[in-house]
Parts: structure tokens; sequence; C-alpha cells
């Protein structure tokens, strides 16, 4: 509903007409009755009614509507306070207000205030006021700040919880408010998923609550594998749920390496998130590993929305796939090994699914937002680390020891032999070595990294030698057979 503004025909002054003169008399306002005696009027509103201008009306705004909008050049974006947080605004209600203001404050019915200019012309004025305008990076600035419908907690104690405050600029709000009572239900759905494994269980609560802050000091990306009907994607929604727009679906395409680079808007969605989500990675799917490493480190991310300029953000987010199959990744380095983290599915609900239990886990919420919260808590009593976990660590190593990198064609397809002077032609030729390694993987239905970027990994690890060809000491073909 919009706040009506009471007009008034005020008294003329010795200052004369001029409402900025007019309102420096002390006295102007003495002896004058508004129409409505409930409603106290300040200055600028009654003397906007004698000179309507653009600017008058955007003060008379700024007056009436300080703690309702934001405006963010960075997003093009009015953002609306909801009584919980603030919201994009995608109804053009700012624009609506400013005509009903108009209305209110133009009693002598200027033609010139009704048209849409004017609105147009107020509304560029209040984009750039000090009170509207804030710039996109000042929005959710505090990482470690969740908001709920029950109001606002720090994550670094437990449970501290504060009333929503608009000065905190949150964008986001979970779907619940925490609560310890009923999770039952909860906790034998975690048990059968992770076949009572309680390592493995206590694994899950402390990486999916360390989710829930935007700290991104530990750089990880989780996979939770195995195949259908064991759990994972009805944990995985049911998460996604109870953190409301802290929690994001993300195409998997984002994270994969395709013929053409991610599209930077797709980027744009992860800015002032706590969690990305990605299921269902295709089969045979190879990892952008430069891509992954980004999201999950510590540079910023730059990305655009559509339509508009570059802008950059740090990242916020924290990432979780999960699928039937594993992406593949070319090179096995330091980089990929510390952030890749398997977390496998083995359990098996064929034949015995149970269509409602997402609902019935729904109801449960409160719990489940509550067991995030004590996840983090474990998070940071743990230094911000996940912790060892045997299941993990195993699927995690298994994952690694099966990739069809070029070290895994080595140890299957070379010898490493100690160079003890030989001359250059008892070393295979470096086409011949990568006619070998394109050969082993086209075997296995995968297609082979190009020959340069085969002989960066080449040259990392053997010295490499021209003689009738570049050659590279230290390692030789196994013979066949």
């Amino acid at each position: 509903m919009a706040t009506r503004i009471l007009a008034k025909i005020l008294p003329r002054t010795e200052y004369g007409n001029d409402a900025n003169d007019n309102r420096r008399d002390p006295d102007y306002l003495e002896g004058i009755e508004p129409k409505n005696p409930n409603m106290q009027l300040s200055a600028m509103h009654m003397a906007a009614t004698q000179n309507v201008t653009e600017d008058n009306v955007a003060v008379v705004f700024e007056d009436v509507f300080k703690e309702k909008f934001r405006y963010c050049p960075q997003r093009s974006k009015w953002l609306e306070y909801v009584s919980t947080h603030f919201q994009e605004e995608e109804t053009g209600l700012v624009r609506n207000q400013i005509r009903d203001l108009v209305r209110e404050i133009n009693t002598s019915n200027h033609a010139t205030a009704a048209r849409a200019s004017f609105i147009s012309g107020v509304e560029t004025l209040m984009k750039s006021s000090r009170i509207f305008a804030v710039h996109g990076s000042k929005f959710d600035q505090d990482n470690f700040l969740l908001n709920t419908p029950g109001g606002t907690y720090n994550l670094r104690s437990p449970f501290d919880l504060k009333p929503h405050d608009p000065l905190d600029l949150i964008t986001h709000i979970t779907r619940v408010s925490p609560s310890e009572a009923n999770g039952g239900l909860f906790h034998k759905f975690l048990g059968q998923i992770t076949v009572n494994d309680k390592e493995l269980e206590e694994f899950l609560q402390v990486s999916l609550g360390a989710m829930l802050s935007g700290a991104i000091e530990d750089h990880w990306i989780m996979f939770w594998v195995g195949s259908g009907r064991n759990g994972k994607n009805v944990l995985g929604d049911l998460i996604q749920k109870v953190l409301g727009t802290y929690a994001k679906k993300v195409p998997s395409a984002t994270l994969l390496s395709t013929n053409s680079e991610t599209h930077p808007t797709t980027l744009a969605n992860l800015q002032g998130i706590r969690v990305a989500i990605s299921s269902e990675i295709p089969e045979g799917s190879f990892m952008n590993e430069a891509l992954v490493k980004e999201l999950t480190g510590d540079t910023t991310i730059s990305a655009r929305k559509m339509r508009q300029d570059f802008f950059e953000f740090n990242r916020t987010h924290k990432h979780l796939v999960y699928g039937n199959t594993r992406p593949q990744i070319r090179s096995i380095d330091q980089g990929m090994q510390s952030r890749i983290r398997i977390v496998p599915f083995n359990a098996c609900f064929a034949g015995k699914e149970d269509t409602s239990l997402p609902e019935k886990l729904w109801s449960e919420a409160p719990y489940v937002l509550n067991w995030l919260m004590r996840g983090h808590q474990k998070w940071l009593d743990k230094q911000k680390k996940l912790g060892t976990c045997a299941a993990a660590e195993a699927a995690t190593s298994d994952y690694f020891a099966s990739q069809s990198t070029p070290d895994l064609w080595l140890e299957e397809c070379c010898l490493i032999v100690v160079d003890n002077g030989e001359t250059g032609r008892f070393w295979n030729t470096s086409n011949e070595l990568y006619e070998s390694y394109s050969e082993w993987k086209r075997e296995r239905g995968e297609k082979p990294m190009s020959h340069t970027r085969w002989g960066e990994f080449m040259a990392a690890k053997f010295e490499r030698r021209k003689s009738n060809g570049t050659r590279y000491t230290g390692v030789k073909l196994a013979p066949i057979g």
C-alpha cells in the first residue's frame, strides 16, 4: 500500500513562494492545521506541494521510503526490503510508488508532473541518491550471517540470534528457522543412506554444515557418487530446499570441459550464494580443471548479467555435485587432488522406494537446519577443515587411481628408465610416445589431450632432448606382449 502524503496549501511568507526559502522560516508551519490531525507532516512534504519538481519529489521519496528500497547500479535493479531481507523488485513497484506520491503532492494538477518523463526523472535522481544507491559488494557482506524467517544468526557463535535489520543488507533467507525438536525420521534416513557408517554420517554433517557460511579458506568441491535409488538426490534436494535462496542449482555443464566457454551469466548466478548444487554429470565428461580451481579458490570471479557489463565478486559458495557417474580429469596435479572429495553412496533402495519420503522429511526441516548449524560449528572447531572419513578417503583415492590420465598411461604402457648417458636414439621420439598415448585413449573410448598439452605434461616430468626430433630421457615404451 502506498504511503499517502496529505496535500497542503501553504501560506505565503515574507520570504516569498520559493519552497526552499520558506523552509528557512522557523515560524512558517505555526498555525497550519493538517486536514488529517493524526498525520504529522514534515516541512519538505508540505513545501513540495508548492513547487512540484523532480528533485522535491525525490527528496520526499527519500524521507518516506528510506528503509524500504535500495538501488544496485551493478545489477541495474531496485531491491525492496520485505521485513526479513532485501529482494530484487521485478514489477516496477518503485515507479508506481513515485506515481502515487506525485498524485498526492501535485495538488495544483501541473500537467508536467503527470508525464511519464517526470516519473522517470524522479527515478533517475533516486538511483544516485546516497540513501538508495548501494554498491553490489555491500550486500551480504558478512559471510557469517545466516538469515532465517525467525531472525538472523551469527554463525561465529552457535545460535547467536538477533532481529532482522535492513542495515545488514541481506538478500538471502532460509525457508525455515532452526529447531531442536522432531528429527527422528531424518536421523533414521541418514543411517540408511550411510549404511550405518557413523563416521560417514558425521562427515556429511560437517561438510554440509561448512556450506552455511561464506567462509572460503578451505578449497574443495564435493561429489556424491553412487548408482540410482540410494538417497543422495533426496538428501541433496532437502538441503537445497531448507537453505532457500542461499542454495542455487547450477548446470553441471558449468564445471565441464566443452567446445565453448562457460557463459558468464551462469557464473553471475553464484554471487552471494552459499551452496551451488549440480547434478547428473554425463557419462564420459571431463572437468574444466582451470574453472574448477577458479570456482573453489580465493580469486574473485568475473561475470556479467545478460546484456550488462562485466563485474567481479568474491566467492562465497561451496560446490556440491551428485550423480551416478564421476567426471574425468585429464591430469592429476596437487591442485585437483587437494580439491576433489568423493563421498560414496552405497545403499540401494530399489524396489523399496518411499515416494512420500521427501514430504515426510520436509516436516522435519527446522531440525535439519539445526543439524546443519551444528555441523558448521563442528567445522569451525576443526579449524575449518572437514576432518577424516575412511569411506570418503577410499572413494577419493580410487577416483584418482582410475583416471585415464597421462600418469596412468605411463604406468600401463611405459618403462621409467634411469638415464645412464644413452644416446638420443635409445629413447623413443615424442611422436612415438604421443601416438602410444593417443591409441591408449582411443581404446578407452576417450579423446586424447592435444600434442601440445601432452608435451607440457611430459616436459614437467622428463628432460626433453633434441636428437632427430624431440625425445624425453627417462621414459621408453614398454615391450608389447
